[in-house]
């Protein structure tokens, strides 16, 4: 056997290994497990301490790109009594600059634990950002099956800040 043919027989052996660990062809073999509950399955007690809105801004970024993102101090979610893998919710709909976005929090395995509410790093195009302040509408759920339980909503003022 000359390297060449060595060479293909060492690719297609790790190709082999590569396809049984990670199970497309045989999922139960398989390393690459799925969850063992689905996302939003499950529940938890949820307490809403701090909704994500206090200094809610749209600052405009560094460098020449000139876009601009969502900033607020964090907010907080205390999370007990999981069972499954319900999920969080953040919302927040900018109407003024055509901005909408939705965060997922996973909960399971995270009993006795506070969660970090934070907006999506997201840039909106300086376009669109021609006021100085915009009307926002942010929500936080509890998703537990096919349920959403309102924790808060509230229209806020989002200020920009250039």
């Amino acid at each position: 056997m000359d390297y060449s043919d060595a060479s293909v027989a060492t690719v297609l052996a790790f190709l082999a290994v590569v396809t049984v660990a990670t199970g497309p062809l045989l999922p139960a073999v398989g390393l690459s497990a799925g969850s063992a509950h689905p996302v939003g399955s499950g529940d938890a007690a949820v307490t809403l301490e701090r909704p994500p809105v206090d200094g809610l801004e749209l600052v405009r970024g560094d460098f020449d790109a000139g876009t601009y993102h969502l900033e607020s101090t964090p907010g907080r979610v205390a999370v007990d009594d999981v069972s499954g893998n319900p999920a969080l919710k953040l919302t927040v709909d900018v109407p003024g600059i055509y901005y909408s976005d939705v965060r997922t929090y996973e909960l399971g395995g995270r009993s006795g634990e506070s969660v970090r509410l934070r907006f999506p790093a997201v840039d909106v195009s300086p376009e669109y950002v021609t006021a100085n302040r915009y009307d926002a509408t942010v929500g936080v759920w509890l998703r537990t099956g096919d349920e959403y339980d309102q924790l808060y909503q509230e229209t806020v003022t989002v200020e920009v800040r250039r």
